[in-house]
């Protein structure tokens, strides 16, 4: 039965090990790592704990194929040592994988109800936009074309008393009737195009919430532009190698809030203000929309599977090898016991003429050399 035991966990660990360390790197080949993190000048807050997580899963699954292999390939006979080391081992990734599982439902709202900065969180100041519009607007995001769909959409608004606006999508913002006037009375009146002092352009490069940079460092658009029309059309520009200015995306929402409210303070009425600087980098981290983040949505619940799935293989391991540890004797083989006789021997320093060798045969006196002292 104990060569069976071994057998199965040495199977399931290299299976396990290899599967989900193999899905791990090919999610890693899909995804960014840190995307809107700036050197010198993000913090914690815009560092990518899904992705960070899922690395330490990753090593964890390789070092479990490891763990079988070399604690469970010993023809069926693994040492007791080994078997306690695979034991330990197996019950601290379990934990970590049980924990990652655990924070990842968290964060992706489906642990508990409007838990702040995750994606269930609604409130004005830390709630990801495209929750907000849900929340506002009662409804789903449905799609993101044409004009951003449901995900290019005012920054501002609330569901409270007293709210200016209802996050108004740039599609409504900017449709035409028949006779080519807005119908939106905002666009309509003078200056003509204007939405609240602020341009069609930056509606949709700073408020659109399917693009990563919305949520964090981008270029300076202004810098890019001078760029396009500094440069001579004919000739390539490689942006990665430029050194643009960067700037931050709610730096910027914080300054339109101050243009906003300085041309007419009804436009954003007091509770629907920001009174410090959000960070919102998680909303994209944690792909809280399946339209507006479809890829980082599903990659997420990949990982949150992922966890469950390990945490759940790594607890039948810790099981299958306390059995193991419970059946395999303290001295493994034959061999170990012979080595340790021989020790015991060459201590106690035993003398080879000290054993008695018994005469066989028929003859019953021992010969001695010229018995009788014949002279010859």
């Amino acid at each position: 039965m104990t060569s069976g035991l071994v057998t199965a966990i040495s199977v399931i660990t290299t299976i396990l090990g290899l599967t989900v360390s193999t899905a791990y790197v090919a999610t890693f080949y899909l995804l960014n790592y840190n995307e809107l993190y700036l050197a010198g000048q993000s913090g914690y807050d815009d560092t990518d704990l899904p992705y960070t997580y899922a690395i330490v899963e990753c090593v964890i699954s390789i070092m479990t194929c490891f763990i079988g292999l070399l604690a469970f390939s010993s023809g069926g006979r693994p040492r007791k040592k080994a078997v306690m080391i695979a034991i330990i081992f197996f019950s601290l990734a379990g934990i970590i994988a049980g924990m990652f599982g655990m924070l990842r439902a968290w964060n992706l709202g489906l642990v508990g109800d409007d838990m702040e900065k995750t994606c269930s969180d609604v409130g004005q100041a830390t709630g990801c936009p495209t929750t907000r519009f849900e929340f506002v607007h009662d409804r789903e995001i449905v799609y993101k074309e044409p004009v951003g769909g449901d995900c290019t959409f005012w920054f501002w608004g609330n569901k409270a008393e007293g709210s200016s606006d209802s996050m108004e999508r740039l599609f409504d913002i900017i449709r035409l009737d028949s006779n080519d006037n807005y119908v939106n009375a905002e666009m309509q009146k003078a200056p003509r195009g204007k939405y609240k002092s602020l341009d069609q352009r930056e509606i949709e490069t700073f408020m659109d919430w399917s693009e990563a940079t919305s949520y964090g460092w981008r270029d300076d658009p202004d810098a890019l532009i001078a760029l396009a029309v500094d440069s001579d059309s004919t000739a390539p520009v490689n942006l990665e190698t430029l050194m643009l200015r960067k700037v931050h995306n709610m730096k910027m929402m914080m300054d339109f809030q101050t243009q906003i409210v300085g041309n007419d303070a009804k436009d954003i009425m007091e509770v629907d203000r920001f009174t410090e600087q959000p960070t919102l980098s998680y909303c994209w981290y944690w792909g809280c929309s399946r339209v507006c983040h479809g890829e980082r949505y599903l990659i997420n619940r990949w990982w949150l599977w992922s966890s469950l799935t390990l945490f759940t293989f790594e607890f039948v391991m810790v099981i299958l090898s306390a059995l193991v540890y419970r059946k395999t004797p303290v001295k493994e083989n034959e061999e170990d016991k012979e080595d340790e006789e021989e020790g015991i021997d060459e201590e106690e320093g035993i003398d080879e003429e000290e054993y008695f060798i018994p005469l066989r045969g028929r003859r019953k006196r021992q010969l001695v050399q010229n018995p009788s002292g014949l002279m010859f």
